[in-house]
């Protein structure tokens, strides 16, 4: 799975990890992007009543109108919160003089 903004012919944009299979979408852990003052976002669950909001939902591809990678700081805040934990550094990550992977 691949962390990707997501439109749908709602017009909702889903921030999830998105596979898709055959004619099937599968968003994994769905987060709304709204808006809020001062040019911020908020990620709040896609289907916040729902027994597990989290879970992942299926549909069908003839519902989604295009999917995007997310900009770096999305991502890693969408990670920290609700997915994996994992976080893209900036920069190298570690300054070894010397040091060659092979």
């Amino acid at each position: 799975m691949a962390v990707r903004i997501v439109r749908l012919t709602t017009g909702e944009e889903i921030l999830c990890d998105y596979t898709v299979e055959d004619t099937s979408a599968n968003l994994k852990n769905p987060t709304v992007l709204l808006p809020m003052e001062g040019g911020k976002l908020a990620l709040v669950p896609w289907m916040p009543y729902s027994d597990k909001p989290n879970e992942t939902v299926t549909m069908s591809t003839n519902n989604v109108m295009f999917d995007l990678p997310p900009l770096k700081d999305l991502m890693n805040e969408y990670n920290k919160t609700i997915g994996t934990g994992l976080v893209i550094p900036d920069g190298p990550i570690a300054d070894t003089p010397g040091l060659k992977l092979t």
